[in-house]
């Protein structure tokens, strides 16, 4: 079976599976292809049969961690160092009201200056990951997550 084969018989059931764990489309398709880049660069020359759907599943699942550990999408996704404020409004994370950039400052501000690990949870929250995924994600139980996001609240509460 070849590449473009393989593609059409199993691209829906992948883009369902890595749609699982992502609310924003764009974050979908971004996995969804480089799981395929990644499928096209390790396909050997002259296959002769259909890749195991286990393989392309474990493969989707390497992308999904990768992509909410930071990958090579970090930069993309994580959004806690201060903007400028012109950033901000053309990432459309507040409007152009000068005390709309304030408070985006003051919340940047408030993000970096909490512990590391509260940061890398705030970014999953802020992607939308539920506080189960956020568990698995991070190997720890759901109450720890719990907790963890009871301290980041009071942390940023605090510097507010």
């Amino acid at each position: 079976m070849n590449f473009e084969t393989t593609y059409s018989k199993y691209n829906d059931q992948l883009r369902l599976h890595i749609g699982k764990y992502f609310r924003k489309v764009e974050d979908l398709e971004d996995v969804l292809q480089e799981t395929w880049l990644e499928v096209f660069r390790d396909w050997p020359v002259g296959r002769d049969g259909d890749p195991s759907i286990d393989w392309l599943l474990l493969v989707a699942s390497n992308n999904v961690k990768d992509a909410f550990r930071g990958g090579a999408r970090g930069s993309r996704r994580c959004w806690m160092g201060a903007f400028p404020a012109d950033v901000a409004t053309e990432r459309g994370i507040c409007t152009s009201s000068p005390a709309d950039a304030r408070r985006v400052a003051q919340i940047n501000e408030a993000l970096a200056a909490v512990e590391p690990e509260l940061r890398e949870l705030a970014t999953k929250l802020i992607d939308g990951c539920t506080e189960r995924d956020i568990a698995v994600d991070m190997g720890i139980s759901q109450q720890a997550v719990h907790r963890k996001v009871g301290k980041l609240r009071v942390q940023i509460k605090e510097f507010l």
